[in-house]
């Protein structure tokens, strides 16, 4: 076809083709894009380009329209789907045109403005600006080879516009370069001051974080005046460039606002008046904090909406980069900033301000596996009355345990005592007083603090308002706050740095009744040292506390509703991790004694999840392999600690297992043998649970075939560790059905963890 052809277009058809003309740029511009990211002019130039396209259209050649809709079609395959099937259509009647040799130059317009309302609604994104390119090339070619099918006079004007535009995107361009020449230095300062800001506060510093977020608002306001100055105004009208423009001025103006906010703030912030003298808490110091606390709750967060409000796919790169990275200390702090003032506003109740407080305190052994931690040996009852804490009882299980629990029947869910009957929780209508021995299994404090709250106050006649469960791992931190434990009576003191390792293996060089008397005697002496003593200011504690209480080691229940928020918000609930998002796997395992001995302390675990997921449907196939390596020896040590009341040879591991995950499960096997595959319902998961034996010295291989759907969407697995006297190994990956990697994560977890492609990240 000879390019000096034109397609002949009457006065009648070229009345209905502007009349599709401007149908088109209307419904382009109600439902498409916004380049430049301001309403008003995003509906004029949308609705203007979308209507030259298809009144250019109308004298397109047939095999421009096919290879626009070509691209259409390639781009909308990406998403939404649904945008596939006018592209394809557009594309065929192109071709239809093309085989027939006919002019149909309204047919030709509504080809155009088809492909026109596909391409400005695609969502592929594998690089930056890639949706808006390929629109750009389907539409560059209908309105380039369509323009040149017109008569003279009418390319001559549009040439002469273009020029215009082009004259005017360059004097805009050059405006914005100069601005963002103008601002980098204070920019650069100002964003370096605010993440630095932002540091301060995660650790506490309030004075350093005004300081530091002060001169970041100034910083940041200075850099936000140059890029809206007078010379900037014209790139609001370009495409991509106003995107960048406005996004700059709408993050730095916010970000400015935020950090002086933050900063007027954080001067009404004393946290060294929180300090504990001589057993006593001013509970009027944590009210003081109250508000301003909040007030910095609701300014971190809405700098973090304006950081989000701010991402666009028009961004560039270096600007999107620096973002990200604001972004994602924003949304760290976030939560934290939440649960300080949630930590604030309900610390003086919990304190006792509003009347006495009583907590259930359970030291617990994990040498001795349990769910939760381990098994219960010594407790004590904390008092609390207007800040003043006081000791009013303690005792080993064995205490408790001569009080009769037969009229108690637990408040607890029916999945609970489908678990848990069997262990005491339930027998002729009470609770076994045995099972003060076992209401530590559930791999969730919720559970674990409702329970024995019940039983302490039957068994009492003493109702608490809270639970606290502390194992060996969280004892070195409350030495480091209250001082070492001296024991004469063997010459050993006590402190951080051998608490850990004393009460899981050292304890057991003594005789039975000798290494109870020691063992009180150290979880008594530790709470007296903390509660008698002076404790430093929060910023001081947090970085002793908060390892030992975000990795399980001291966790806590709260019966009222708004303080066991508080507890999730600040990471001390230890709950198995309540799966909302879809998407999302979890797994938990862990291991119960059932041994009646010390033997965990001999306990390797190598856990290894293996999963292949379809991200469309939701879809998982995986495999837990678990390896349990019992390196305890046969001699050496006391029967109660590598012996069993079983009869069973010394050294032997008998465990129960417990498998907490989202999938089914297909098949089980134990050492390449299979076995029962039955399962319970508990608090969303599948509970799965096997007894085994592991002689000393040897290994065995637990595996678990497990088949299941999360839901679509980005796959991620949130993993629910257990706190053993051994790390466990990990080796734990996930691939698409394609065989493509989500993640691959080997080594150690602490922290329940949320493991996807963007990497590991806390649970919260």
């Amino acid at each position: 076809m000879s390019e000096a052809r034109r397609n002949s277009i009457s006065y009648d058809n070229e009345r209905i083709v502007f009349a599709v003309a401007v149908l088109s740029g209307i419904v382009a511009a109600v439902f498409s894009s916004a380049p430049t990211g301001t309403t008003a002019i995003d509906i004029v130039l949308v609705a203007a380009f979308a209507a030259s396209v298809t009144w250019a259209g109308a004298s397109a050649p047939w095999w421009a329209l096919v290879a626009a809709g070509g691209l259409a079609t390639a781009g909308a395959v990406a998403g939404p789907l649904i945008l596939s099937i006018p592209a394809i259509a557009a594309t065929a009647a192109a071709a239809r045109i093309g085989w027939h040799r006919d002019n149909q130059p309204i047919t030709r317009a509504v080809i155009a403005g088809v492909v026109v309302q596909v391409v400005l609604r695609i969502e592929w994104n594998p690089f930056f600006l890639s949706s808006a390119l390929l629109a750009a090339a389907a539409m560059g070619v209908i309105a380039y080879f369509g323009v040149r099918r017109r008569r003279g006079y009418l390319r001559k004007r549009v040439w002469i516009g273009l020029i215009a535009v082009g004259g005017f995107t360059a004097i805009a361009v050059a405006g914005i370069g100069i601005a963002a020449f103008q601002a980098r230095t204070t920019a650069r300062d100002g964003y370096t001051g605010m993440l630095d800001g932002l540091e301060f506060v995660q650790q506490g510093n309030p004075p350093e974080a005004a300081a530091a977020l002060r001169q970041a608002a100034a910083d940041l306001d200075d850099a936000r005046s140059k890029l809206d100055s007078p010379i900037t105004q014209l790139a609001r009208f370009v495409p991509g460039v106003a995107q960048n423009r406005n996004a700059s001025t709408q993050v730095l103006g916010r970000a400015a606002d935020a950090a002086e906010s933050a900063a007027d703030t954080l001067d009404l912030v004393d946290l060294d008046q929180l300090t504990m003298q001589d057993g006593v808490i001013d509970v009027g110091a944590f009210a003081a904090l109250a508000p301003p606390l909040e007030d910095l709750q609701a300014t971190i967060e809405d700098l973090d909406d304006a950081l989000h409000d701010a991402e666009s796919p028009w961004l560039i790169n270096p600007f999107q980069s620096r973002l990200d990275n604001a972004l994602d200390r924003a949304d760290q702090l976030v939560p934290q900033a939440r649960a300080t003032a949630a930590a604030a506003r309900t610390a003086p109740a919990m304190l006792g301000a509003d009347g006495e407080r009583r907590y259930f305190v359970a030291f617990v052994n994990n040498a001795e596996a349990r769910g939760m931690g381990g098994l219960m040996g010594n407790w004590s009852e904390v008092t609390v009355e207007n800040g003043r804490l006081r000791v009013t009882a303690n005792g080993r299980t064995a205490r408790l345990q001569k009080a009769s629990l037969n009229d108690l029947e637990l408040d607890v869910t029916d999945e609970y005592l489908a678990r848990y009957a069997a262990y005491g929780a339930s027998h002729g209508g009470g609770v076994n007083v045995k099972y003060w021995g076992n209401v530590t299994i559930p791999p969730d404090m919720p559970s674990v603090g409702n329970a024995m709250a019940q039983m302490y106050e039957n068994a009492t006649g003493r109702a608490v308002d809270g639970v606290v469960v502390i194992d060996p791992a969280g004892i070195p931190s409350l030495l480091e706050i209250g001082g070492p434990v001296e024991l004469t009576d063997i010459g050993t003191r006590v402190d951080s740095s051998n608490a850990e390792q004393f009460l899981t293996i050292g304890q057991y060089e003594f005789a039975e009744n000798e290494r109870e008397d020691l063992l009180e005697a150290v979880t008594d002496q530790t709470i007296d040292n903390v509660l008698d003593g002076s404790l430093p200011p929060p910023q001081q504690l947090a970085p002793i506390l908060a390892p030992a209480a975000l990795n399980g080691h001291i966790s806590a229940w709260a019966v009222r509703p708004d303080e066991q928020d508080m507890l999730e918000l600040v990471g001390m609930d230890a709950s198995l991790p309540v799966i909302r998002q879809s998407g999302t796997d979890a797994l938990a395992v862990s291991n119960n004694n059932a041994s009646g001995n010390k033997i965990e302390s001999f306990l390797q675990r190598t856990i290894e999840y293996r999963a292949t997921v379809d991200q469309r449907s939701g879809e998982v196939v995986a495999t837990l392999r678990v390896e349990f390596t019992n390196t305890s020896p046969t001699s050496g040590y006391p029967d109660y600690v590598i012996g069993n009341r079983l009869g069973r040879p010394v050294g032997i591991n008998r465990m129960v297992v417990d498998v907490h995950t989202q999938l089914d499960v297909q098949a089980a096997r134990l050492d390449g043998l299979d076995i029962a595959t039955a399962t319970l319902p508990e608090l969303g998961y599948n509970a799965w649970q096997s007894i085994f034996e592991v002689p000393a010295g040897e290994t065995s291989v637990l595996e678990l075939d497990l088949a299941g759907n999360v839901g679509p969407g980005g796959y991620q697995l949130v993993y629910r560790p257990q706190s053993l006297p051994n790390h466990d190994e990990l080796r734990l990956s996930a691939t698409t059905t394609g065989g493509s990697s989500i993640f691959e994560y080997e080594g150690d977890l602490e922290r329940r963890s949320v493991l996807s492609a963007d990497g590991v990240e806390a649970w919260r």
